[in-house]
């Protein structure tokens, strides 16, 4: 009788001692999964707010504040979801029982400088083209916080991403319609443009005389409107005039070969709009395209439409769907532009521009202009019969809105912003 009472005693020591480690289990798997939880909150926190800070990356001495305001507005956004941890209990960067902080974002010139650990490897607001932000928070301890090590209750967690822009893209998306015949055929970087001098961008026409270049530039550049159209039942006009004063909205993927907005891509060939009127460059009556393109652009510098636009339907209207730029001043420097982008048109460079409604043109890259308001104005001049306004030529230092890569092997154009890490 005294070997069962000892054995049933045994038993109940065995049964508790289980039931003490099975507790021990139970919250090591609870806590352990609640970091992994926090850790990709921050993780996703850290994403977005690395990708709206490098989206500012464009060269410019604006261009670091622009990025940490832009990183600001993500994080205190309602519409930024992934801006709370624990279980969405608690906010990132902002007060309350568990406490956490975002750091950067810090500025980069390369990615091995991004994703190293010398922290003197920083770059200035012009010549950065990465960025990285620090999330770091306290995550509770629910059961650990019974051993010795976490008598604190938390511990700290944190994680980094890197975003930035990337290499060339070979099919862009969302960009000006325009097409701009190149100035040097042997010059594969610039096309015989030269960064940090003023031209004058006018429509395509023929014959002599040419038109004149606006006080301020340096020479003629000629463009034409891509053949695309909006999904919408708006007349040509109208259409040319959001295009140029929103530029292409990216289509839905995949793209269909019949898409009225294909994105262009490099070595291939193109149309322009059959609705351009190829006129000699001192005909009268040239049509409403270079009209609506000039009314279009000013709509990026002017919050009302130009008086010379009011042929196009419900403009008025129409104006009121586009903010214009936050600088709207005349810059020799590209440097000194501190405005929110609207400014800058990114636009398909080609070996000609097609008169026939049939001709193509072969897209040779993508590079971008700051548009320029006319002399001692702070507007474009809609009603020039030949569509002149003034640009100054940038490269291609600002991201784009999407694009692809491939096997075009440029080695100079816009890229886009991607995650790093």
């Amino acid at each position: 009788m005294r070997w069962n009472r000892q054995s049933g005693q045994a038993a109940v020591l065995i049964l508790i001692l289980m039931a003490f480690v099975l507790f021990a289990f139970l919250g090591f798997a609870v806590d352990l999964g609640r970091l992994y939880l926090i850790r990709g909150e921050l993780n996703a926190a850290a994403d977005a707010l690395a990708l709206s800070a490098a989206q500012e990356l464009i060269g410019t001495n604006a261009a670091a504040d622009r990025a940490q305001a832009a990183m600001t507005l993500t994080q205190s956004s309602d519409d930024f979801g992934d801006n709370r941890f624990n279980f969405s209990g608690n906010q990132i960067g902002g007060e309350g029982t568990l406490t956490s902080q975002v750091m950067g974002p810090e500025l980069f010139a390369t990615y091995s400088d991004a994703t190293s650990a010398d922290i003197s490897a920083t770059a200035d607001s012009s010549t950065a083209r990465y960025v990285r932000v620090t999330v770091r928070a306290d995550a509770p301890l629910t059961f650990w916080q019974f051993l010795p090590v976490a008598k604190l209750g938390t511990t700290s967690v944190m994680t980094a991403a890197v975003a930035g822009i990337s290499q060339p893209l070979c099919t862009v998306c969302g960009l000006e319609p325009l097409a701009v015949l190149q100035a040097d055929a042997t010059d594969s970087t610039d096309f015989g443009f030269v960064p940090g001098l003023k031209y004058t961008l006018h429509s395509q026409c023929t014959g002599a005389p040419r038109p004149t270049v606006l006080a301020g530039t340096v020479g003629l550049v000629q463009y034409t409107v891509l053949n695309r159209a909006l999904e919408d039942s708006s007349d040509q006009d109208q259409q040319v005039f959001k295009m140029l004063a929103g530029g292409l909205p990216p289509p839905s993927f995949p793209v269909s070969d019949d898409s009225t907005l294909t994105c262009p891509a490099i070595g291939t060939a193109d149309l322009r709009l059959p609705a351009v009127s190829v006129a000699a460059c001192n005909a009268p009556n040239r049509g409403t395209i270079p009209r609506d393109v000039l009314c279009g652009l000013n709509a990026r510098l002017n919050p009302a439409a130009h008086p010379a636009c009011s042929g196009i339907q419900d403009v008025d209207t129409l104006i009121e769907s586009f903010t214009p730029d936050t600088d709207i001043d005349d810059h020799d420097d590209y440097l000194e532009y501190a405005g929110n982008r609207r400014r800058i048109l990114t636009v398909a460079v080609v070996d000609a521009v097609p008169f026939a409604v049939g001709d193509t043109m072969n897209i040779l890259g993508f590079r971008q202009f700051l548009l320029e308001p006319d002399p001692n104005s702070t507007e474009l001049s809609p009603a020039d019969p030949v569509g002149r306004f003034a640009a100054l030529y940038i490269g291609s230092p600002a991201p784009v809105k999407a694009g692809s890569f491939g096997a075009c092997g440029v080695t100079s154009g816009p890229g886009k912003v991607v995650l790093h890490q």
